[in-house]
């Protein structure tokens, strides 16, 4: 159920995106058919590559793994995870196009989970390649569909737990050090960019993803010794996440 509300909510802004697009043609196409003052009042609809760097964006991240992924991510965050992404896309053509090229860098920290004397922390860096596809225009709503491909690296460390008392006497906690594991993700992406005025030079930013990659090795937590160390286990790759940002602060 959970899943079908997701496709939902990122089918229809790619429908809007078309409608979009379909409108932002039949107008191009009329105004430039029209005489040279037509064309400057559509000068103020299309942003026909004069700022090829308006897509840019740093965003707000709120990881939600699948149930299945949750036994790689275990904390006391209802096993989310929040964290801060920054978006690089531009238009490679200086010129009016649906395209935009570039990627995304971020990191999402899955928090902390103590039980049976021990503490371990989670975090997912994320380095992906990102195509979009948007109307060109420049009204107060842009909707656009990323598609994205690269690496997510799963990093956690597992130390012991030690009380207030032992820290005091100066005894060293345990630690069995850090674990990093790639997994090849891939993955769509929806979203809008709201301008609130004409005059803005920034847009709210509201991103919808879905990924899914090659299962990544985790500490099974119930193995830890400190005489024969730990054993592994896999988990497929698989959440949604969700982005709060702000778009056009590469202009």
């Amino acid at each position: 159920m959970r899943k079908g509300l997701y496709i939902v909510l990122i089918l229809l802004p790619l429908c809007f995106l078309s409608i979009q697009h379909i409108k932002a043609q039949v107008l191009l196409r009329s105004d430039s058919a029209a005489s040279q003052i037509g064309a400057s009042a559509n000068s103020e609809k299309f942003s026909n590559g004069n700022n090829p760097r308006e897509d840019d964006c740093i965003a707000l991240n709120i990881g939600m793994p699948s149930r299945a992924m949750q036994q790689a991510i275990r904390n006391n965050m209802f096993n989310k995870g929040f964290g801060l992404s920054i978006l690089v896309v531009y238009n490679p053509f200086k010129k009016s196009s649906v395209l935009r090229l570039g990627g995304e860098i971020g990191y999402t920290y899955y928090g902390r989970f103590k039980s049976g004397g021990l503490k371990t922390s989670y975090g997912i860096a994320h380095l992906v390649p990102v195509i979009r596809l948007r109307p060109d225009i420049s009204t107060s709503i842009i909707p656009f569909a990323d598609v994205f491909a690269g690496g997510d690296f799963y990093i956690s460390n597992t130390k012991q737990d030690l009380g207030a008392l032992e820290t005091i006497a100066g005894i060293e906690s345990y630690d069995f050090g850090s674990t990093i594991s790639a997994s090849f993700v891939k993955g769509l992406a929806t979203g809008l960019m709201i301008r609130f005025s004409k005059t803005a030079t920034s847009r709210l930013l509201l991103r919808f993803s879905y990924a899914r990659g090659t299962p990544i090795k985790y500490v099974d937590r119930n193995s830890l010794n400190p005489v024969y160390g730990f054993l592994e286990g896999r988990s497929p790759v698989e959440y949604f996440a969700i982005q709060i940002g702000i778009a056009g602060i590469g202009k």
